[in-house]
């Protein structure tokens, strides 16, 4: 996936766009993706296993099937749509889409084309193209086989609810995801919901979509409010992702700061979700309590690249915090970092060799890091006498 980071200058017009402006209703129309046409539909695939033999309770199948067969189920989790697959020479699909518990009423469906059935990374994909699921959106439908392993059912929406909201006098695009597959676009707003939709806003105005960066976050599970260009929206989507409500949040703050300019966090809240970096590793937050859900440093080298080092986990001494209103909450992290070792037997005549890097607040990072989005190499070393003479020498292994 493609990583970017806007430059200093965007963020602060930005940040003065979204300040200014009020709440904004954001008319959505539907677009299709695509197979695979989008990163935002790509964050709501779904994997399902398919298990050998018929779906239970299903006891007339249809005519003419091999003996190469496996049943799963897709959709909504509370409402899941049956499916049996007939991986034999003639490739297809039975979908109980009246849910009357007979596929014998249901049309087959086949593989699209010839350019449908191809091989990834050792995995044969068929793709059977689009369907609409009984109350839910239509999707991209393909089946993965893993040798001889295992077979997944494998789906996303076949497209968003697409617009463009302006905030300050800037325009962004904007992408509403029924992530869930339930045919609604609002999952995610009560506290505490489960299975969330996707929001997403093109904030460097590159016209794609950036997903999985900690940096400058565009992809956001659904929540009731968002950090956007170091702004705090209010999200209100309609059920039919006909339109969304944008409103400047405007409840009490308070500051947050992790003591490194090169820091960042995670801070997740029963109704938010906020990734920090930047600004010299000081934000003002919305008051309240949060789980810190990670920590992280970021910075450039002399040719103009990022480098990332990332922790998993808090700092064990602050897993929680809770932010004052006008009041500063600090967070231990990040620089100096010490590098520690260790070392345990494996075998008669093996040891194994451990590194990690140490912050501030005592949270571990994985030594390698991650440059422009690409996880470096691990570390190589030596092992040396008094003398320099080189004992042994290796390299260490991610995980």
């Amino acid at each position: 996936m493609k990583r970017t980071i806007a430059i200093a200058t965007m963020l602060a017009l930005a940040c003065v766009a979204l300040h200014a402006a009020g709440a904004e209703t954001v008319q959505l129309t539907y677009t299709e993706s695509g197979v695979r046409g989008l990163p935002t539909v790509e964050t709501a695939r779904r994997y399902a296993q398919a298990l050998p033999g018929p779906p239970a309770g299903f006891e007339e199948l249809p005519e003419g099937l091999s003996d190469d067969i496996y049943s799963g189920k897709i959709g909504a989790a509370d409402n899941p749509t049956v499916v049996l697959a007939d991986l034999g020479d003639a490739p297809r699909l039975y979908l109980d889409m009246d849910g009357d518990g007979l596929l014998t009423d249901e049309a087959p469906l086949e593989p699209v084309d010839a350019k449908g059935t191809g091989a990834s990374k050792g995995v044969e994909v068929i793709v059977f193209g689009t369907v609409r699921l009984p109350g839910g959106p239509a999707i991209h439908l393909e089946v993965h086989k893993y040798g001889d392993v295992a077979r997944y059912l494998v789906c996303e929406p076949a497209g968003v609810q697409a617009g463009r909201v302006t905030l300050g006098g800037r325009e962004f695009a904007l992408h509403l995801v029924d992530a869930n597959l339930d045919g609604r676009y609002d999952v995610g707003m009560k506290a505490g919901a489960s299975g969330r939709d996707v929001i997403a806003m093109d904030v460097n105005g590159d016209g794609e979509f950036t997903t999985g960066s900690l940096l400058e976050p565009e992809v956001f599970a659904l929540k009731r409010l968002l950090r956007v260009a170091g702004s705090y929206l209010e999200v209100a989507p309609a059920a039919d992702g006909s339109s969304v409500e944008l409103r400047p949040y405007a409840g009490p703050m308070g500051i947050l700061d992790v003591g490194d300019p090169d820091g960042g966090t995670v801070l997740i809240a029963r109704d938010a979700t906020f990734a920090l970096s930047g600004d010299g590793g000081r934000w003002e937050v919305p008051a309240g309590a949060y789980k810190v859900g990670s920590v992280f440093l970021s910075g450039k080298d002399e040719d103009g690249a990022t480098w990332m080092l990332a922790s998993s986990e808090a700092p064990p001494g602050a897993r929680t915090l809770d932010v004052e209103e006008n009041t500063t909450t600090n967070l231990a992290m990040g620089q100096p970092l010490v590098l520690r070792t260790s070392a345990t037997k494996t075998g008669r005549r093996q040891m194994g060799i451990g590194l990690t890097l140490a912050g501030d607040g005592q949270e571990s990072y994985t030594p390698g890091g991650v440059k422009d989005g690409e996880t470096m190499p691990p570390p190589s070393f030596r092992l040396v006498d008094r003398d320099g003479n080189i004992l042994a020498a290796g390299t260490f292994e991610y995980g």
